[in-house]
């Protein structure tokens, strides 16, 4: 909770620069959401190594995390039309397929 309180103030612009440095010394990660989203995003870049495709199923785990139902995800929002323009560009160059048959 202390956190979160912390990560508010600092996207409101209120947090002090001292606290802000000591806390960034501490490894803390002020966007969260881009974090998770680049590190999963390494694990498909693993895998596509790995096996020489994006093909993986959607109950597929990697390194504990659920990369498959994460890879689901971006298809769906790509789907929307709410994927962000980088985000879907990576993923091109990955060679994400987004229509499975």
């Amino acid at each position: 909770m202390w956190l979160t309180k912390q990560r508010q103030l600092k996207k409101k612009g209120k947090l002090e620069y001292e606290r802000q440095i000591r806390l960034e010394e501490l490894g803390v990660v002020w966007d969260t959401h881009k974090y998770e989203w680049e590190e999963m995003f390494t694990l498909l870049v693993d895998i596509k190594r790995r096996t020489g495709n994006c093909n993986v199923p959607t109950k597929h785990k990697e390194g504990g995390e659920k990369i498959g139902l994460w890879l689901s995800k971006q298809r769906q929002i790509k789907k929307r039309g709410k994927l962000e323009y980088e985000r879907q560009r990576q993923l091109d160059e990955l060679g994400v397929v987004w229509q499975l048959k």
